[in-house]
Parts: C-alpha cells; sequence; structure tokens
C-alpha cells in the first residue's frame, strides 16, 4: 500500500509503464516517461540539500511540470507546499513565511513578476525555475536553479 504520492506513481509505472499517465493539451507521457521526468527533478532538489521534511513551494500554473514538481518534492522527501497561482502577492509572503520554506519551484515569468516579495523570505535557500519537460532523456529542463546567495 502506497503511503506517499511517489509511490503512487512507483505502483503504477510497475503495474502499467507504457499507459498514459497525463495529458495535457497536446502533450502526453507515459507512466515511466514521468517516473524519468520525476527522478530528475527530485534528483536536483536533492543535490541543493533537500532534506526529509523541508518545505517546496510549488508555484506554476496547471501543467505537465506542475504534476512533476508534485511527485518529485515527494520522491526528494520534501513536504509539498502548493501555492494557487491567483493569489496575491501578501498572501504568497504569508503562506511562504509560514511554512518556512526552502525551496520554490516556479517559472520566470513568476519570478519576474514577484522577485522582490521571494527575496523577504528569510528561510528562502533556492528557487528552480521550470520550462518545460522534453523527452523523457532529458527530464525537466531548468532554465535556472538559483541559491539565497544568487537572489
Amino acid at each position: 500500500m502506497p503511503s506517499l504520492l511517489h509511490h503512487l506513481l512507483d505502483r503504477a509505472v510497475a503495474a502499467h509503464p507504457q499507459k498514459e499517465a497525463l495529458v495535457h493539451g497536446d502533450r502526453r507521457a507515459s507512466y515511466t516517461d514521468m517516473a524519468t521526468y520525476v527522478a530528475n527533478l527530485a534528483g536536483k532538489l536533492s543535490g541543493l540539500g533537500l532534506n526529509r521534511r523541508d518545505r517546496v513551494a510549488i508555484w506554476l500554473e496547471k501543467s505537465v511540470e506542475e504534476a512533476v514538481a508534485f511527485f518529485a518534492v515527494s520522491a526528494a522527501s520534501g513536504v509539498i507546499v502548493p501555492i494557487n497561482t491567483l493569489l496575491v502577492a501578501r498572501q504568497v509572503r504569508h503562506i511562504l513565511n509560514d511554512c518556512g520554506v526552502r525551496f520554490i519551484i516556479t517559472s520566470a515569468e513568476f519570478l519576474a513578476e514577484h522577485r522582490d516579495m521571494l527575496d523577504s523570505i528569510e528561510s528562502l535557500d533556492g528557487i528552480l525555475l521550470v520550462d518545460r519537460v522534453a523527452d523523457p532523456g532529458e527530464g525537466v529542463i531548468l532554465d535556472a536553479m538559483m541559491t539565497r546567495k544568487m537572489l
């Protein structure tokens, strides 16, 4: 019986590796593709020093990348902090500070629009800018991984 989100994906890969796991517009991904994307992003989070139970905010539009981020944070032993893209900056700031978020997975668009607000989050150690997922061999394409010193 799966106990964490990413265990559901592991189980699906074992049972139906080539079945469609996700359809978003004209984009499709099998369970095996999803597992590859997830492992790639989870590895990047772990490489940045994500520890078990560290909070990771996911601030993305509904997309393949958002789904991958949810599973990846779980696979890297982080705690998912979903951020609704309709919230205003002061609401997002409150959530990020209240949760003690260490990392944010977001888009370049949200970063450009809210950089000053993100600079004020004391617990924030890094921002991962997700562009898109590509071929399974490439995994999730990151525009950048910024650490606190880079902000």
